[in-house]
């Protein structure tokens, strides 16, 4: 079943773990513990030790972390904690 605004399977671009953390300068450590504590982009397990990050789930994620100041971000940190 596809979500709306992902495009169709055939479409679908794929990230490593390493391509996400070379494109966002992290860590592999960190994006461990975002698959294990919550916070980081939806993944795609495809193997027990296999795991992809869709481009435009890891494009979406970034988009609601995107602040014009820091007001704007502690305004939605509050949105975030009351639903």
């Amino acid at each position: 079943m596809t979500q709306p605004n992902h495009p169709e399977p055939s479409n679908v671009e794929f990230l490593t773990d390493a391509q996400l953390c070379g494109l966002l300068h992290v860590d592999g450590r960190t994006t461990l513990r975002w698959r294990n504590a919550g916070g980081g982009p939806p993944f795609v397990r495809v193997g027990d030790r296999r795991v992809l990050y869709r481009r435009c789930d890891v494009e979406t994620w970034i988009a609601r972390r995107t602040f014009a100041h820091r007001a704007a971000e502690a305004v939605a940190g509050q949105r975030g904690a009351t639903k």
